[in-house]
């Protein structure tokens, strides 16, 4: 791990730069509501840029602009680092690493075997990995923007230009800003945690600058500000950015805040990120201050000595799962806005006030052990005061169907399946970063000495599922993990991961199905299946994509038949499900141009088959809406189902996004024991009134076999009711779900504005037949009609008594249970 202290950085104050269509033609921002632009402004989807300006609310005083920002190694701004500087060593090459770090000595450089991105044009020796020579600190910033004869890279794509930075041990002066572009990794060494050196008399200048942006991750990385005055309204880690983005190993380390005045550890501005976890934040006025954000769980955040643990001063949606608060003198402070907060399994330790607002959110404290008896566990405005206590099991303030009057608290014991909750709290696991694992413990899927002398290319010129099935069989009964080179892996029937599974990609790695194995509709198949039904074993998945080259309606990316002998056995972290938007796919692309004659592009996006037991965090199941990486081609994709749960032994979803599916976002199909920490999901664009073809069109309905919505509720013609649900329930039982942050932003084709407030969307959550113990919490809507239809039809209808959440048409239904 390398830590990263404060210098002589002085960053660009932050400015507005609308994004310009690949065309170079108006910018995309311009064809939105004017909401998705405010301070809660969304990501840009047009081309992934924004040189995200801090909210006009939030801009620093004239006071913070005289002092020093670390927005450090993040897309959307910059890093300030000062240690001591070492004599200059050389650059690593393959198995010089002085370190032990399976990543650092595994072979980086021989072309056969190294990571490769296959759609730069004919650049075949772009690097995708970097190390940093030890001790040259202005190196990162190089190794961020070189791509190949002197070029720089693409700084928007978020899929074919990739960078991994390797930070090796050792001391790094810093005395420029340093930027991020998507598609980076900055890894340090997780087998090295250093105390270094503090830089005296750093230069009190700052200016924050932001960028809103995917696939961005900081690993094995210390963040200190101790050198920075403790009175300072600084801010270590600025990170303003969208899905696909994680950190790993974090540590930020503050000096303790003065009379109320004092460091951010993060902040999280303008934004839709889906999960911060395990992040130790130490010291400082504010550990994370949650600064208008759409969404995000935090899972495992541990706060050490802050004033305050959480402030959320703007944002929608925000569920905090497995939190420590360690002498915090406020756990959770909320001062602005209507937002939904959960709080769940939190340990309060010699530390006051849990939850305080001055605001009137909907909240829920559930499973909270405090050890204090001196402070309330909850207050705010009205009676909102909630005593003291040593233990909560369920407690809610907020929209609450079917009591008198809507809002306000209601307690409830604490109901949690077994098999759910094993231990009686949830599962809320780290994704491996395998730091005393040797690179002998790892088998490269494209080195012919390590997997039994095939010939992998990964470049989607060729099939290559039978050679890699094999390859993984291999892995697994060697008890090796299987690590993915940067590539494209292009399969043409179904790759299989069988049990004793361990797979890690190296930045996004991507599967990639194609063929007529995957076209027919009524037959789908699986592009990457999970282990068999009934199996049980360990089949575990990290930073990698997988994703379709071409239509086909038959394909479902991914299939989970695979249970474990317990949580996380089975598991995805850090990973992308994706259709379109990306090179490399110009058979989809080139076909899906018409919005009036949208394409079958994919079956469904994820399947949690019956047999199955998943763990999941951090998971981006997105349909394209638009063109992300600079080429010609179409996003009109009616691609079928977002993500289907039929599993019954435990499935857990801590923070997936699931995103323009045609039929659904998320179905429950007499699915058992399902805990969701965070769904985030965005109704398709191009539904809605000025929807060219009529919901399910251009799919038939198969209610029988795959259990999608009949829309036999709707009107023939109402388009506004035929728009795929986020949360779709249907029968089961034992679904606990926290948080929603569910949006319609459009009413059809070309980014077309809604009738008015509340007006894109009739019902966003629908409960076909109730769950049997149904616990559902903070189910939130952007413009809908009703937040939530029940399953005897009636509409909890968004304006008479459910507002909140999003500002400006936003619905909560906080507490809805059976």
């Amino acid at each position: 791990m390398i830590t990263l202290l404060i210098s002589d950085v002085v960053c660009p104050e932050p400015t507005l730069k609308s994004p310009q269509s690949p065309s170079g033609g108006s910018s995309y921002a311009s064809d939105r509501n004017a909401d998705a632009w405010s301070g809660f402004g969304r990501h840009d989807r047009g081309t992934l840029v924004a040189i995200g300006p801090l909210q006009s609310a939030g801009r620093p005083s004239s006071r913070m602009a005289k002092l020093k920002s670390l927005a450090t190694l993040l897309a959307t701004t910059c890093i300030g680092v000062a240690i001591a500087s070492p004599t200059p060593q050389p650059a690593l090459g393959p198995r010089q690493s002085q370190s032990s770090f399976w990543y650092a000595n595994i072979d980086h450089t021989s072309a056969n075997v190294r990571g490769f991105a296959p759609d730069l044009d004919g650049d075949y020796n772009y690097e995708v990995f970097r190390a940093v020579t030890p001790g040259d600190g202005a190196g990162i910033q190089t190794a961020i923007n070189a791509a190949t004869n002197g070029n720089t890279r693409h700084g928007q794509w978020f899929a074919s230009q990739p960078r991994v930075v390797y930070i090796p041990p050792g001391e790094y002066v810093i005395t420029e800003t340093i930027k991020m572009n998507t598609d980076t990794i900055i890894m340090g060494d997780a087998t090295n945690v250093r105390e270094l050196p503090q830089p005296e008399d750093p230069d009190p200048t700052t200016g924050i600058s932001g960028e809103l942006s995917f696939a961005v991750s900081l690993k094995n990385i210390v963040l200190d500000t101790t050198n920075v005055p403790r009175d300072a309204p600084f801010v270590a880690l600025w990170w303003g950015v969208a899905q696909a983005a994680h950190l790993q190993n974090v540590k930020i380390r503050m000096p303790n805040s003065s009379n109320g005045a004092g460091h951010s550890g993060m902040r999280l501005g303008r934004g839709s990120t889906l999960s911060v976890s395990d992040v130790r934040i130490e010291g400082g006025q504010n550990g994370i201050w949650y600064n208008g954000h759409q969404q995000a769980v935090f899972k495992s955040i541990s706060f050490y000595q802050n004033t305050v643990g959480m402030l959320i001063d703007g944002g929608s949606t925000i569920s905090i799962i497995n939190p420590t608060f360690d002498t915090v003198g406020t756990a959770v402070l909320n001062t602005g806005g209507s937002p939904w907060i959960a709080l769940i399994d939190a340990k309060s330790i010699n530390s006051g006030v849990t939850f305080k607002t001055t605001s009137w959110p909907s909240y829920l404290i559930e499973n909270l052990d405090k050890d204090t008896l001196h402070t309330n566990i909850a207050e705010g405005p009205g009676d909102f005061t909630l005593p003291a206590q040593s233990h909560i099991s369920q407690f809610t303030y907020g929209n609450t169907v079917n009591r008198n009057p809507i809002y306000g608290p209601t307690t409830s014991p604490l109901s949690r399946p077994s098999a759910l909750a094993p231990s009686g709290r949830y599962p809320a696991l780290p994704a491996p970063n395998y730091a005393s694992t040797p690179v002998t413990s790892f088998l490269n899927v494209k080195d012919p000495a390590q997997n039994g002398g095939r010939t992998i290319l990964g470049d989607n010129t060729k099939d290559e599922a039978a050679a890699l099935n094999a390859i993984l069989q291999l892995a697994a009964s060697q008890s090796k993990i299987a690590y993915f080179p940067f590539g494209k892996y292009r399969v043409e029937s179904t790759l299989l991961v069988p049990r004793g599974s361990r797979i890690v990609g190296e930045a996004w790695a991507t599967i990639v199905g194609r063929g007529s194995y995957f076209k027919d509709v009524s037959n789908p198949k699986p592009v990457v299946q999970v282990g068999q039904p009934g199996d049980v074993g360990v089949a575990q998945i990290q930073d990698m994509r997988v994703t379709v080259g071409d239509v086909l309606p038959g394909a479902i990316l991914m299939q989970f038949h695979m249970a474990g002998a317990k949580p996380g056995d089975v598991a995805v972290w850090n990973s992308l499900v994706t259709v379109g938007g990306t090179r490399g796919a110009s058979a989809l692309t080139n076909a899906c141009r018409d919005a009036a004659a949208q394409c079958k592009a994919a079956f469904l996006g994820m399947h949690f088959a019956k047999t199955s037991s998943v763990y999941v965090e951090n998971v981006w199941n997105w349909v394209a809406d638009h063109v992300a990486e600079d080429f010609d081609g179409g996003s009109s994709f009616a691609a079928g189902r977002g993500a289907l749960v039929e599993a019954t032994k435990g499935t857990w979803l801590h923070g997936l996004g699931s995103e323009h599916w045609w039929l659904y976002q998320l179905n429950f199909r007499k699915a058992e024991n399902v805990l969701v920490t965070m769904l985030q999901s965005e109704t398709n664009y191009d539904q809605g009134d000025n929807n060219l073809m009529v919901v399910p069109a251009p799919w038939t309905v198969d209610e029988a076999g795959w259990g999608d919505p009949t829309f036999a509720h709707c009107g023939a013609g109402d388009k506004r009711c035929r728009m795929g649900p986020a949360n779709y329930f249907n029968g089961g039982k034992g679904i606990h779900t926290y948080a929603s942050a569910s949006w319609a932003f459009f009413s059809g084709p070309g980014y077309q504005g809604c009738a008015g407030t509340y007006e894109c969307q009739r019902h966003m959550h629908f409960i076909k037949q109730n769950p049997v113990g149904l616990q559902a919490f903070g189910l939130c809507s952007k413009d809908a009609y009703a937040t939530l239809r029940l399953a005897d039809g009636t509409d909890i209808v968004t304006s008479e008594g459910f507002t909140g959440s999003w500002p400006g048409g936003g619905g909560d239904v906080a507490r809805y249970t059976t």
